[in-house]
């Protein structure tokens, strides 16, 4: 392994410079008019745009998660999940980014409104609403559930995807689609 030791790495033209000096360990980017000095990042965190409290980052980590479906406040469904089930995570500060992807072969049970539970870390708590969970993003193909209704989730997994309902409306007309919604319909009635 090789090993290069400097005290000062400058540009070309001589101005700016990194620095790490021996006695502090502490590494100075120096341009000019803005010198960002970055402490002691495995310790304390590092200092980002400024030397303030709002600026210093202390807090970095990634990871994996399992999701699990379940109720927000009434009795978790029974599912049995095929292999797809996963969840990542990043963590930056307090703010956390999950992803993943959940699918099941057969969901009964449950009552009131579906949850997903098994995120990396709780939400805040607060003294008026309880914990509480700050998000925004999307949702793939998520279908209408209710403990009380599993013949949704049995029709939205036997519905064709969208695009297929549209090339057979555009190829063999609306009557030919209407036939498969209704056969599909017909399979998983309304209790």
């Amino acid at each position: 392994m090789s090993e290069i030791l400097v005290n000062t790495i400058k540009k070309a033209d001589g101005t700016g410079s990194i620095t790490v000096p021996a006695e502090t360990g502490t590494v100075v980017i120096k341009d000019g008019s803005n010198d960002v000095t970055l402490n002691d990042i495995t310790a304390g965190g590092i200092y980002l745009g400024g030397t303030g409290a709002a600026n210093h980052l202390d807090d970095y980590e990634e990871g994996t998660w399992t999701p699990e479906f379940a109720s927000d406040s009434g009795t978790d469904p029974t599912c049995t999940y095929d292999n797809i089930q996963f969840g990542y995570y990043q963590r930056v500060g307090d703010w956390v980014h999950c992803t993943g992807g959940l699918r099941t072969d057969s969901v009964s049970g449950g009552s009131l409104n579906l949850a997903i539970k098994g995120l990396p870390f709780a939400g805040e708590s607060t003294t008026t609403s309880g914990t509480t969970c700050r998000q925004a993003g999307t949702i793939g193909q998520a279908y209408a559930w209710s403990g009380n209704a599993p013949y949704k989730l049995d029709r939205a997994r036997a519905y064709p995807s969208i695009a297929d309902q549209l090339d057979q409306i555009y190829h063999e007309g609306i009557d030919a689609w209407k036939e498969t919604i209704a056969a599909v319909k017909a399979e998983y009635p309304k209790p």
